[in-house]
């Protein structure tokens, strides 16, 4: 696993064992229940999205230049509280796209306690104990939404 470097981790061993552990359940269980969820918090300058793009080159070749990473950063891509309901639109609709091409699409949402109250609630669906969500209003075939990694960093917490 490229991501089993400790040095990689310094100062991390906690976040380093988790994630490692986390991640082989992940790719080892034919049956996940749901989704895997990581939240990562802390200050800037804490590795936050140093880590999730060693999440992204383990899983891609191209890692973050994957077609099939997407990053969101809550204050740059969705700025007004009062177009949430478009932002939940198309964030919807990126993500069924995204899971129709590949069941392990990463999701990382940047500056989540920046984003608009209520704008991921859109992720409800994809992130509940679902096996197989079927109908889409895009789509009109079924998705197993248990493969894809949803990764969210914060800012909250910090001093």
């Amino acid at each position: 696993m490229i991501i089993s470097s400790n040095k990689e981790f310094y100062g991390q061993e906690i976040a380093h064992h988790v994630i490692i552990n986390a991640l082989r359940g992940h790719l080892t269980s034919a049956n996940s229940p749901k989704a895997p969820s990581m939240s990562f918090h802390g200050p800037p300058g804490t590795d936050k999205i140093y880590i999730s793009q060693m999440i992204d080159k383990f899983f891609y070749k191209k890692g973050n230049q994957s077609k099939f990473y997407h990053f969101f950063n809550g204050r740059n891509d969705f700025p007004l509280q009062e177009e949430v309901n478009e932002y939940k639109e198309e964030l919807y609709k990126i993500i069924i796209n995204s899971l129709q091409k590949c069941e392990r699409s990463i999701f990382v949402f940047d500056e989540v306690d920046k984003m608009p109250e209520g704008l991921l609630n859109v992720l409800v669906p994809f992130l509940d104990y679902n096996t197989w969500i079927k109908s889409w209003r895009f789509t009109s075939t079924s998705i197993d939404t248990r493969k894809a990694i949803y990764i969210f960093l914060s800012n909250t917490g910090s001093s």
